[in-house]
């Protein structure tokens, strides 16, 4: 499943007050993120994912994501707390003239099937040390 949002972030947004948007997903394992930043952005609009108030993507709550013209995309597998099933998009825009609209998307396995693949992974991994492969 992919879930989309977009955050338009007003020009003179500060970290301290940020525009925000909220991602609804479903119970589940978030394995793809990306984070788009449109040709223009000039790295002035930076944006933060959050899971409740825990920062979670970038891992360093002191860290941002910000770019000009790309995307960020990696694998992931961080399985969702619990409901409500949201993450929140947090954003502030150094421009002082333009606002800025960055995509995040997200692929998400549902939790049964994810519970169970890492319960193959698990069992195939202690089978290959049993054996010394």
């Amino acid at each position: 499943m992919l879930y989309t949002t977009q955050l338009t972030i007003p020009a003179n947004t500060t970290r301290a007050s940020p525009a925000t948007a909220t991602l609804t997903l479903a119970p589940g394992v978030v394995n793809r993120v990306m984070v788009g930043f449109p040709f223009g952005c000039a790295n002035l609009a930076h944006v933060a994912i959050f899971e409740r108030e825990h920062q979670v993507w970038p891992g360093d709550p002191d860290e941002d994501f910000s770019w000009d013209d790309f995307i960020f995309a990696w694998d992931e597998d961080h399985e969702l707390e619990g409901p409500p099933y949201e993450l929140e998009i947090r954003g502030w825009n150094e421009d002082d003239t333009y606002p800025h609209t960055i995509l995040v998307a997200m692929a998400l396995t549902d939790i049964t099937k994810a519970r169970e693949a890492r319960g193959i992974l698990a069992f195939w991994n202690r089978f290959k040390q049993t054996v010394g492969i």
